[in-house]
């Protein structure tokens, strides 16, 4: 703003010529609240001339301000001028504000960031003028040499950290028998060596990563054959059997939607299709089940592959079959042990005897014949046999129609006790 003498301040076409002198005049009248007026009359007083002296002695302020400010932005640009710059970092300085320019560098980032801010569109860092000393001093302390030392006790434990995630994905890969060349290359480019146990480590995991290569090679190869192996026999079981179909008797046609095992797979049969006559040719063709059905109507059955729960509810039925099956048989099985344990020459009974009231316990013979253990409560147990059968031998008969022995031995009755139902 102008400087104006009081004269002309008394006049109210200088408050028309300046529009910023006219606003001065307004905040001295807003502030002159000793004046017993409204505020409104206040400003037209001012405007008109009426605190020519009030508005003379702001303007006169003001100008000291303003001198005080260009004193200060002069010692700043001094200052921001005066700043040793970085290889590569160039400075510009306008009205207001100076402009860095540079590649990376932690100290000048490090201060630019505290008292300015980056312009991305521009790519360059902007610092108001006012801001020049604070900034010179900033980079000047950073620029010492335990602010170096710091930074590069830093800057080692920042390359440490990115070095230890690198040899992270290196021994992640060795373990799969891989080599990660990127992660190689970035811990080269890290200076690695630099850091004893980190080299160590990058070796440890480029030894097993040929290691691993070596044994993942030679089981691939295995395996390959393996592949090979159950493709060919899958291949010419598909070429076999193209369709999803069984043909089945009518008389003994499998339930729908019910789970079951056709050639030791767990399928469902979905649905049937059209009735015919079976020929002699289709047992040789659809499967031994249909000897003795030539002749006979029967249908394709069509089949899908049962579900997870579908064949876990089948292989559940089939355990528990299995389980009561092999119970049974070491039962039998410990019977027929008992029995000839008992059917020993010198346990034959006289001629004649006649078997008491007891338990009885039938199990088959391995000569298909009817047997059975008679348990005489504690005091003995029997092992009678049938024979009286055509083509059997009679003479060998101490009861009507069958052999018998008994045994008092205290440990075969306990041994046959045991094996009563319960």
């Amino acid at each position: 703003m102008k400087p104006y003498s009081l004269g002309q301040l008394a006049i109210p076409e200088t408050y028309v010529a300046d529009s910023e002198l006219a606003t001065l005049a307004r905040r001295v009248a807003e502030s002159c609240t000793d004046i017993d007026l409204p505020i409104g009359e206040r400003k037209r007083l001012a405007l008109s001339g009426g605190m020519a002296q009030a508005v003379f002695e702001a303007l006169a302020a003001l100008q000291v301000a303003t001198n005080a400010r260009a004193a200060t932005q002069e010692t700043c640009r001094v200052a921001l001028a005066g700043i040793t710059l970085p290889a590569g970092w160039t400075l510009a300085l306008s009205a207001d504000q100076a402009e860095f320019i540079g590649p990376v560098d932690d100290v000048m980032h490090a201060g630019l960031r505290r008292h300015g801010a980056w312009d991305p569109a521009r790519r360059v860092w902007r610092v108001p003028i006012s801001s020049g000393q604070t900034l010179a001093r900033s980079l000047k302390r950073a620029a010492g040499p335990a602010a170096a030392a710091v930074r590069q006790q830093r800057d080692d434990e920042r390359r440490r950290q990115e070095l230890q995630r690198w040899i992270g994905y290196v021994e992640d890969s060795a373990r799969e028998g891989r080599v990660y060349q990127r992660g190689v290359e970035e811990c080269r480019a890290r200076a690695v060596a630099d850091f004893a146990d980190l080299q160590q480590r990058l070796t440890a995991a480029l030894s097993l990563a040929t290691e691993r290569a070596a044994a993942i090679s030679k089981a691939r190869t295995a395996q390959s054959a393996a592949r090979q192996a159950k493709w060919v026999a899958e291949h010419a079981q598909r070429t076999e059997t193209r369709t999803r179909r069984v043909l089945w008797p009518l008389s003994l046609a499998p339930a729908i939607g019910r789970p079951c095992r056709w050639a030791g797979v767990a399928i469902v049969y979905t649905g049937s299709g059209q009735p015919f006559r079976i020929s002699d040719e289709h047992p040789s063709l659809g499967g031994s089940h249909l000897l003795g059905h030539e002749g006979a109507i029967g249908a394709y059955f069509f089949y899908r592959a049962a579900t997870e729960d579908e064949t876990a509810a089948l292989d559940a039925a089939d355990n528990a079959a299995r389980a009561v099956q092999l119970e049974r048989g070491s039962h039998d099985a410990a019977i027929r042990e008992l029995a000839l344990a008992v059917s020993q020459m010198d346990n034959l009974v006289p001629h004649g005897s006649e078997p008491p009231r007891g338990d009885v316990v039938r199990y088959a013979s391995d000569a298909n014949r009817g047997e059975w253990l008679l348990i005489e409560g504690r005091a003995a147990v029997w092992c009678v046999r049938a024979n009286g059968a055509d083509g059997d031998d009679w003479s060998r008969n101490n009861l009507p129609g069958a052999i018998a022995w008994r045994s008092t031995d205290p440990h075969l009755i306990e041994r046959a006790r045991a094996l009563l139902p319960p």
